[in-house]
């Protein structure tokens, strides 16, 4: 894939890459149109009259069961991926591409497949359709970014899954025995992840919020809330309610507010703008 154009093929993602210029990556979203040509991306994927929006056709590539649309047809998938591809090489105004990039992790018949499907398209029949780790490691190789002898670990964190392969250095970068995939660790299960998080932390302060103005004297409440806001970065309101604490009851559990807010100033440090507001908050607390 050093001259020309290559493209390549992600669950999440279509890449366009000319030989000269940066790449082009679009979301994996075909919309069909019954009187003008289908368009790919996440844009095509907004409401527009008339337009029939595709997605999920890449991990059915190859799967003897079709892909039912909004409107109830069905679809194969290697269809529907052509249809994209050819769409994003003649939207791109390139020549035919030189190879195809697939996932590294898929099987004779989803290869096999969009091969078939291909054969409709003219500007892509031509196109040998080669393992995605295939396409990396030669991009690497010729960085001189490759040692020349050992065994190589190629990792490829894709929004669906992260697959494995191992390559041998000093056999031409021969792929050793079949890329591993693993659907559990993943960019979509990691995004998802964190907003499960920041949910959980939303609702946890907002739990914690609900509880002490129905009981400002909520002194465990009002402890746990600082701890929370601590953990979201909200380091001032941290001080805040840890010093509201002191004011309203100084001996609840043994000092224990003091205690923590001095133990949050050393973690910040001196000349964290927190640690400063919160030791003049302190300050005129005790020497009021």
């Amino acid at each position: 894939m050093s001259n020309g154009l290559g493209l390549s093929v992600g669950e999440t993602n279509l890449v366009v890459a000319p030989a000269a210029g940066a790449a082009q990556t679009t979301r994996s979203i075909l919309t069909v149109y019954p009187d003008r040509a289908p368009e790919v991306g996440a844009t095509a994927g907004l409401p527009t009259p008339g337009g029939l929006v595709l997605t999920g056709f890449v991990e059915r590539v190859g799967d003897t069961r079709p892909l039912v649309a909004a409107d109830g047809s069905a679809h194969s998938g290697e269809t529907v991926l052509a249809e994209a591809l050819d769409t994003l090489v003649r939207s791109s105004g390139n020549e035919p591409p030189t190879a195809i990039a697939v996932p590294a992790h898929w099987g004779l018949q989803s290869v096999s497949a969009l091969r078939g499907a291909l054969r409709g398209k003219p500007t892509l029949a031509g196109a040998p359709l080669v393992p995605d780790s295939t396409a990396a490691l030669a991009g690497l190789r010729s960085g001189s970014e490759l040692p020349d002898h050992g065994v190589v670990a190629l990792l490829d964190f894709g929004g669906s899954g992260t697959s494995i392969s191992l390559a041998d250095a000093g056999a031409g970068d021969a792929l050793i025995g079949s890329t591993v995939r693993y659907p559990e660790f993943s960019g979509d299960a990691v995004d998802q992840a964190l907003l499960n998080h920041v949910i959980a932390g939303l609702s946890e302060s907002g739990a914690l919020e609900a509880q002490l103005a129905a009981n400002a004297d909520d002194h465990q409440a009002r402890y746990d809330l600082a701890m929370v806001y601590n953990a979201e970065g909200k380091k001032l309101q941290a001080a805040e309610q840890l010093v509201t604490l002191m004011r309203r009851d100084r001996t609840w559990n043994d000092d224990g507010a003091r205690k923590k807010l001095l133990e949050l100033f050393e973690a910040w440090g001196p000349k964290d703008p927190a640690t400063t507001r919160g030791r003049r908050l302190l300050s005129a607390l005790l020497f009021a």
